[in-house]
């Protein structure tokens, strides 16, 4: 059921304007309920409660540079790849929106470090930077 709520112009009054019916305050207290419960079971059903958008992805820090690795979208794997065998850093770039309007919250987290190689990885993290919009 797709409808919206909206004040009548000349009436101090609200109103529901559904697929079939309007409903305005006259409406029994029944109607009205069984109103308020179809709209919030359509906003659940249409994920009001989730963000816009939510995904995270892995790159790995090797000696030729960064490449991307697994990628979850909305906590969902879609994206399975191995990491190659001579990384020596491992980032996990996550993505969040909260809606259409809102700025992406980008965070970057280490998820893996090859010991002992510190140096060379501060070395190949100068030569390589990782980009906020890789």
């Amino acid at each position: 059921m797709y409808g919206m709520w909206y004040s009548a112009p000349r009436k101090n009054v609200f109103q529901y304007v559904g697929t079939h019916r309007v409903w305005n305050a006259q409406s029994s207290v029944a109607q009205w309920k069984s109103i308020v419960r179809r709209v919030k079971d359509h906003s659940r059903r249409a994920g009001a409660d989730m963000s816009c958008d939510d995904y995270e992805r892995e790159y790995h820090l090797t000696p030729n540079g960064w490449v991307t690795g697994r990628y979850w979208y909305f906590g969902k794997s879609e994206k399975e790849v191995a990491p190659p065998s001579d990384r020596l850093l491992t980032v996990k770039k996550s993505v969040t929106q909260s809606s259409g309007w809102s700025r992406e919250d980008v965070s970057f987290s280490e998820e893996w470090r090859f010991e002992g190689a510190d140096e060379e990885i501060k070395k190949l993290k100068m030569k390589f930077p990782l980009s906020r919009y890789c």
